[in-house]
């Protein structure tokens, strides 16, 4: 558990410029925050990082994947709607198969 963590870490930190901030979320979770960046964008980057993981070794695994929910902040956003939007994100990514990125 801790390899994978330590590995998805790097892999994130890498993509990452010098204003965004990454935070473990959860047990196998992390929030990317990307200042001044669109949905566009941020979906772009989630697809990055998607294949990156896909094509990165981590023995003694087979193959590593990840799932990706993507979402902005919108103007009447709450704390609470922006993680649920976050969250659902993320679910639909997993429902729909995992290994994918979803927008909401």
């Amino acid at each position: 558990g801790d390899l994978v963590l330590t590995h998805m870490s790097n892999i994130i930190r890498k993509a990452m410029r010098s204003c965004d901030v990454v935070g473990r979320w959860g047990g196998e979770e992390f929030v990317c925050i990307l200042p001044n960046t669109r949905v566009k964008g941020a979906l772009n980057l989630a697809e990055r990082l998607r294949k990156e993981v896909e094509s990165t070794p981590l023995p003694p695994l087979q193959k590593l994947t990840i799932s990706i929910g993507v979402t902005e902040v919108l103007a009447n956003d709450t704390y609470e709607s922006l993680l649920d939007r976050m969250d659902g994100a993320l679910y639909d990514a997993k429902k729909g198969g995992r290994n994918r990125c979803c927008v909401r």
